[in-house]
């Protein structure tokens, strides 16, 4: 779908290493960028939520599930 390709970009954009997953710190800079009041804090709480593989990075999927999550805050 043309959300699914979106968040996509978005996904690709924040991964600055190009590893295929994201760090709390590359999250972070990329969700703090766009809204202010999130914490790092609150990107840790999401990514520990999210993380099914406990690597402490967010991959594809964990991804879509942080988005969502984060949609939630109402930011």
């Amino acid at each position: 779908s043309a959300d699914e390709q979106k968040l996509r970009e978005r996904f690709e954009a924040l991964d600055k290493d190009k590893s295929g997953t994201l760090s709390v710190d590359e999250l972070y800079e990329g969700v703090h960028a766009v809204h202010p009041k999130v914490s790092r804090n609150d990107i840790v709480k999401i990514i520990e939520k999210v993380d099914t593989n406990k690597d402490g990075q967010v991959s594809w999927q964990e991804f879509i599930e942080a988005f969502k999550r984060l949609a939630d805050l109402k930011l």
